[in-house]
């Protein structure tokens, strides 16, 4: 019976440590420079916006993807250790479509939050200057792309 037991509970453990290790997913890709691990992020329609440093070793990039008309930001980090670079966090891609909608998200790394407003139009500029207190304190750094594509990106620490 014990041997019984001592098997069942092994097997058990077994699982109970495989079912930890594969929940935590692949490991992430070490990158020998920043520039490989910024472009493991760029496609061939794919730019970035802006780029914010956040500490010595890390930073937030802010891309556009023109053909899916949608904002996506990541975090590169470098690994002092190793003396390489990971894509250390990402999120989903916000679409920015039509004159009509606006991006607005948040985004925090270590103790830095930042707010990232994107739009597309100048008559949707206007309106969001008219109607919108913090577009409207901080319309000095709204930045213009092509598309006519805005993008404000306020930073808080």
């Amino acid at each position: 019976m014990k041997k019984k037991a001592f098997i069942i509970f092994s097997i058990l453990l077994t699982f109970l440590l495989l079912y930890s290790f594969l929940m935590e997913g692949p490991p992430k890709p070490y990158y020998d420079t920043r520039e490989l691990a910024i472009s493991s992020l760029l496609s061939e329609n794919t730019y970035i916006l802006k780029t914010i440093p956040v500490a010595e070793h890390r930073e937030i990039i802010v891309f556009y993807d023109k053909v899916n008309q949608a904002i996506f930001i990541a975090t590169i980090c470098e690994d002092k250790d190793k003396g390489k670079f990971i894509v250390e966090k990402r999120t989903n891609a916000w679409k920015v479509e039509g004159e009509s909608s606006i991006i607005n998200g948040v985004y925090n790394v270590e103790d830095v939050d930042v707010t990232v407003y994107a739009w597309k139009g100048f008559d949707k500029l206007i309106s969001l200057i008219n109607e919108n207190q913090v577009i409207n304190q901080n319309k000095d750094k709204i930045n213009k792309y092509d598309r006519d594509l805005y993008l404000l990106v306020l930073i808080d620490e």
